[in-house]
């Protein structure tokens, strides 16, 4: 995250060890949720810039990743031929 008004890096949120293929704000601008070709579906604090939980039910690369618009699941979609829906934190 950086401030797009003097491009001063904020945080460089890391733990997926392949491409990431996207990224969603949560509703309430807390979390980020991040989804990759690791197989993996990672959430951050946004603010924090720590990670705190990672999905890890795909068996292939999750191509997207998803919050609802209460905010209380995440939808992700994976090369696995699979669309999971879950409990967001």
């Amino acid at each position: 995250m950086w401030y797009p008004t003097n491009g001063t890096l904020l945080f460089a949120y890391k733990g997926h060890t392949d491409i990431v293929w996207t990224v969603a704000w949560s509703n309430d601008n807390q979390r980020i949720a991040s989804a990759s070709q690791d197989i993996t579906v990672q959430i951050w604090d946004a603010m924090a810039g720590t990670n705190v939980f990672v999905y890890k039910h795909h068996t292939a690369k999750v191509w997207t990743a998803h919050w609802s618009p209460d905010g209380k699941r995440i939808v992700s979609a994976s090369s696995d031929r699979t669309v999971q829906v879950w409990q967001a934190l």
